[in-house]
């Protein structure tokens, strides 16, 4: 380091991007748009091939800025808007999703809202619940339906570690 940047504690750093592809991810929303981004820009073919070779009920409503992973099937009356859905997922009936991002191999039980989430895979969600602006780790079965804001949910045995490593 040099005197001057002693003297000087606020530093500015950035990054030049000549081509390509870059967003700053440091939230939620941030993530949920890059998923979007990169499936919609960099991958438009990808896109529509996962779209229509999911199995949909005619009375839901997706989005066309949404995306539906291959196998996937969504219930009736099931909305889904601006959101990233895996292949293989099971999406019920009178489910609203918006602005999430939901991985492979995901269970959504009847009348379930899920906003600004990222439901991680193999994930199962029970009837009823609602989840703002949450995560939800890989393989979890939430089996108490309530609302859940601003939270991570891990299962207990991680939260265990974690304590132990303090």
């Amino acid at each position: 380091m040099n005197k001057s940047s002693l003297r000087h504690p606020i530093s500015c750093y950035a990054f030049i991007q000549a081509d390509g592809f870059c967003l700053r991810t440091n939230n939620l929303s941030m993530y949920t748009e890059a998923n979007r981004q990169i499936m919609g820009k960099i991958m438009p073919n990808f896109q529509r091939e996962r779209t229509e070779s999911s199995s949909k009920q005619e009375r839901c409503q997706v989005s066309s800025d949404s995306i539906v992973g291959e196998g996937t099937t969504i219930g009736e009356k099931t909305s889904i808007k601006r959101s990233v859905i895996g292949k293989n997922c099971k999406i019920s009936r009178n489910c609203k999703i918006n602005n999430s991002i939901l991985m492979d191999n995901v269970q959504v039980a009847e009348g379930v809202i899920l906003q600004g989430t990222i439901i991680c895979a193999n994930s199962k969600i029970n009837q009823k619940s609602e989840f703002k602006d949450c995560v939800v780790s890989y393989d979890q079965d939430i089996i108490t339906a309530g609302k859940y804001s601003n939270e991570t949910i891990k299962d207990v045995e991680s939260f265990i570690e974690d304590s132990d490593s303090d």
